[in-house]
Formats: C-alpha cells, sequence, structure tokens
C-alpha cells in the first residue's frame, strides 16, 4: 500500500484502499513447498521457475481461518492471460492434473 501511495504523491494522485488484507508467504525451504516443488519438476520434466509476485489468490481467506495451511499456487500454461487472444495449452493440462493429484496425496 504503501510503495502505491508513494507512486502517486509525485503526480498529485491519491490512492484509496477499499480493501486491504493480508499477504501469504511461504518459503520455498518448508518442508511442503519442498515436496510440491519435487513433484511440479517431476510431472513437468523441468525446472520450475518459482517466484513470490502480487497477485489474486484465495489463499489468505483459507490463511484467516486456519494459519497452518500451506499456500502455494501453480496453473496449466496460459497464454495471451486477459487478452482477446487469451488460450490455455492443452498440453499443460497433464502434468497439471498430476501436479494437483499427487499434492493431494501428500502425508504432511
Amino acid at each position: 500500500m504503501e510503495q502505491l501511495e508513494n507512486a502517486a504523491e509525485p503526480l498529485g494522485a491519491v490512492v484509496k484502499f477499499h480493501e486491504a488484507d493480508m499477504a501469504t508467504y511461504y518459503p520455498r525451504e518448508g518442508s511442503v513447498a519442498w515436496k510440491f516443488i519435487e513433484i511440479l519438476r517431476r510431472v513437468s520434466g523441468r525446472e520450475p521457475p518459482i517466484f513470490h509476485a502480487n497477485g489474486a489468490s484465495n489463499g489468505r481467506f483459507y490463511l484467516a481461518n486456519d494459519p497452518d495451511i500451506h499456500v502455494l499456487m501453480s496453473n496449466p500454461t496460459v497464454v495471451g492471460l486477459h487478452s482477446d487472444d487469451e488460450c490455455l495449452m492443452a498440453a499443460s493440462l497433464e502434468p497439471y492434473y498430476q501436479l494437483v493429484l499427487e499434492t493431494t496425496l501428500l502425508r504432511l
């Protein structure tokens, strides 16, 4: 929020926040993250890009109810996100399905 306010100030703009909620963060060194990354690596056949980003997620709602919930995200490959040409790459669905299936079977 502070970054947005600081960016707006020199432009004479005012930022109004209608809702603010907690951010989520899960360190990749955590045991659940390590298992998730290993599954992702195996089912995709490549080294997964790992980054922390601002974006929309329902994870914060789960964390608000139970701080022991692990929020890790992945998705099938999408091209042209939020454009008229947005499409899902069908070849990415099988690895994504395997990731979701095997993650649900993890013993935590």
